[in-house]
């Protein structure tokens, strides 16, 4: 999902991953509950070309290329079904295999649902949704009855994914895949922004031998389109694309310190320790937990206090100062901070590496 270079405009308490990723959940819902119900399967298909196009991927991936080259979006006319139908199957392999986890699990359910798939709100990661219709053309509407999304995959669609989840290294290369998504949230949990180009082109290098039986000279466009789909990024001022932690809420401020280096030091096991895990000491755990369980007592009703433990983290993580972090566990809390609570987040400054995008920009 795309990530605003700045957000300072906002009271900084609205700036926090938790704030951000509620924001982006509740922008997801209200696409899902505009967009118009449209298939390419349908009987009006022919009519609903443009609104297609307009809806997809595709038209956010050209407005992305134009500001890159400089040149003003040319929009791509698809000058019949015929056109959309060859699109549908020249891309459909590859985007299946490079889905993220949760667009995965979505579209399974999807694939093993006999009737319209319908979700209640707290049933159901929007983002993904909304990436399923985009790139795969999965309808949505509005169930009259419940009120809930109902999503349906064209049955030409299905019939084609179902022939390539018979294939016996279809599920073989979803493993090298998501081995490879692993490594990429491992290197952005210690860099916090890593350029695209890098991401795409090791990708190629580790997929291309793998995928050959799938392989096409569309696997770059395809390959970003999986990877905005299924990672925060960003679009620099330069047209450059940039992939971004979650907790990294202000990317704009740390771009020239992204990472554009190596990855493969990256790919753990599955059953490897994430990153993530390794960079907390176990100091800053008991920190933390002894931080919430005291802000658990006057936490706000409609917060967590491991939400808000973890938003202090990102943000130390990003440099911010202690009046900032005191700033927002002041706006969660019933209560202004007792002096015990400004020690334990002092003390959490002093436990947590920055990311690398943040001690890179601090030195130029």
């Amino acid at each position: 999902m795309r990530r605003n270079l700045d957000c300072s405009h906002l009271p900084l308490p609205e700036r926090t991953m938790t704030a951000l990723r509620d924001e982006e959940r509740e922008d997801h819902f209200e696409w899902l509950y505009d967009v118009p119900t449209l298939t390419p399967f349908g009987e009006d298909a022919a009519q609903e070309l443009e609104t297609m196009w307009a809806y997809s991927c595709y038209a956010e991936e050209e407005q992305v290329a134009a500001r890159r080259s400089g040149r003003p979006v040319r929009q791509q006319k698809l000058r019949s079904l015929p056109d959309l139908y060859a699109l549908l199957v020249g891309h459909l392999a590859m985007d299946a295999l490079l889905l993220g986890e949760p667009e995965w699990d979505m579209l399974t359910d999807l694939l093993e649902s006999s009737s319209p798939l319908v979700l209640a709100d707290d049933e159901q990661d929007p983002i993904s949704a909304v990436s399923l219709v985009r790139r795969l053309w999965v309808s949505v509407r509005t169930d009259e009855t419940t009120g809930h999304l109902e999503y349906t995959l064209a049955r030409e669609l299905a019939i084609a994914l179902r022939t390539l989840l018979q294939l016996t290294e279809f599920f073989a290369l979803r493993d090298s895949v998501q081995q490879l998504y692993y490594a990429l949230m491992n290197a952005l949990s210690l860099h916090g922004v890593i350029t695209e180009d890098c991401v795409v082109h090791w990708m190629e290098g580790q997929l291309k031998k793998p995928l050959r039986s799938f392989y096409s000279d569309t696997f770059d466009s395809i390959c970003r389109r999986a990877l905005r789909a299924a990672f925060c990024w960003s679009l620099g001022h330069d047209g450059r694309v940039f992939l971004v932690h979650p907790g990294v809420t202000e990317p704009g401020r740390f771009l020239s310190g992204a990472y554009d280096g190596p990855l493969d030091q990256f790919i753990l096991s599955k059953n490897g320790m994430p990153m993530e895990n390794l960079l907390f000491s176990e100091a800053e755990f008991n920190g933390s937990f002894a931080l919430a369980r005291q802000i658990a007592r006057t936490i706000r009703p409609e917060c967590n206090p491991f939400d808000v433990i973890n938003d202090l983290r990102m943000m130390i993580r990003c440099g911010a100062s202690l009046d900032e972090l005191m700033e927002v566990l002041a706006a969660a809390l019933t209560v202004r901070p007792n002096a015990i609570m400004r020690d334990a987040v002092s003390s959490l400054r002093f436990t947590l590496p920055a990311f690398s995008c943040v001690r890179t920009r601090m030195v130029q």
